[in-house]
């Protein structure tokens, strides 16, 4: 998404384009955005259908060859935002910025004299990344947001955060606790300043949009559930930073308070490792997991990587876990000789 490119006009003599919410390409963007369910015709089950983004982000660039469309941007910035991330919402709440700023008058959908220039339907509009927090429900945007990965350096989503931090249930997860905490730590401080940068940054747009918003309706519009979001990412990248690790929100065990180490695991020349000692629970976590990885790229048929994952599964297991990981049956057998009542 070129920003610079699509922050224009359409012409200097309708600034605006055309209206083309009868187009077809128009009435497709909902759909491509949520998809489709599972659905029985007759003795035929149709399978579901994943959102399709990629085509979503090109009707919408294809639109706004001739429109200037409140609902194309924002559509735009829900797709690019499940492809880029962070910068991908970045960059259309930029657009979304610019209408706002420069085309309230003239942008689709036109606000109708007859019924006060009401800015209802633009509102609503804007909704599909941020609803009411007053309509007690959270809306696709936010749950798809969630998938959005935390650093380009790890495949861990915001959906991971949030299931760590004990936000969100997942029983699903099988989500590392102990290793996620770790390999979040030794994440390059470059990467780090860039995203708690791009958050600033994104928070700073919404703001400009809410302060515009009402300074052409005086009517106040907030992003609330949004910021919301983007400020727990804020949080929790800031607590990253060296200078955070006194009192680092990251940690997620209560019985463990370390130091942040300063050395990466990834960047250790490799006449370091014979003298080498982890400095902390993380740093053995971590290589553990490295060991892991190696053996399951270069010796496929080896078993080392399982006994690995079982080890870094374990890690965080108190005694009564672990005897239900290596036998079942323990369990109960413990339970009545304590005298313990069975579940």
């Amino acid at each position: 998404m070129d920003f610079e490119t699509l922050s224009t006009f359409v012409s200097e003599d309708n600034v605006a384009g055309t209206n083309e919410e009868y187009n077809q390409l128009y009435l497709s963007m909902q759909g491509l955005a949520e998809g489709e369910e599972e659905s029985v015709m007759g003795d035929s089950v149709i399978s579901a259908k994943e959102p399709d983004y990629k085509k979503l982000s090109d009707v919408c660039i294809e639109l706004w060859k001739s429109t200037r469309d409140l609902r194309v941007a924002t559509y735009l910035t829900f797709a690019n935002t499940q492809l880029y991330g962070l910068n991908g919402l970045y960059d259309g709440l930029r657009l979304i910025d610019f209408l706002v700023k420069n085309l309230w008058d003239d942008m689709y959908p036109l606000l109708d004299p007859d019924d006060e220039m009401d800015p209802t339907e633009r509102f609503n509009i804007l909704q599909i990344l941020s609803p009411s927090d007053t309509g007690g429900g959270i809306c696709l945007f936010l749950i798809k947001f969630r998938d959005i990965k935390l650093f380009s350096s790890l495949t861990y989503s915001y959906k991971d955060l949030l299931f760590a931090k004990g936000e969100l249930e997942n029983s699903e997860s099988d989500l590392n606790l102990s290793l996620f905490e770790a390999e979040c730590k030794n994440v390059s401080q470059d990467e780090l300043a860039q995203k708690i940068a791009l958050v600033n940054d994104i928070l700073t747009v919404l703001d400009s949009i809410e302060k515009e918003l009402y300074e052409k309706t005086q009517q106040a519009f907030y992003f609330t559930l949004l910021k919301d979001d983007l400020n727990f990412l804020l949080k929790f990248y800031s607590s990253l930073k060296p200078d955070e690790n006194t009192n680092n929100d990251i940690d997620l065990n209560n019985d463990t308070n370390l130091k942040e180490t300063k050395e990466l695991v990834n960047t250790m020349n490799i006449s370091d490792l014979s003298s080498y000692n982890p400095k902390n629970r993380q740093e053995a976590l971590l290589l553990l997991q490295k060991s892991a990885d190696y053996f399951s790229k270069h010796e496929p048929s080896n078993p080392i990587p399982f006994l690995l994952q079982r080890a870094l599964r374990m890690a965080d297991m108190n005694f009564v876990d672990l005897l239900k990981d290596i036998e079942p049956g323990y369990v109960d057998r413990i339970k009545d000789v304590l005298g313990i009542p069975k579940n």
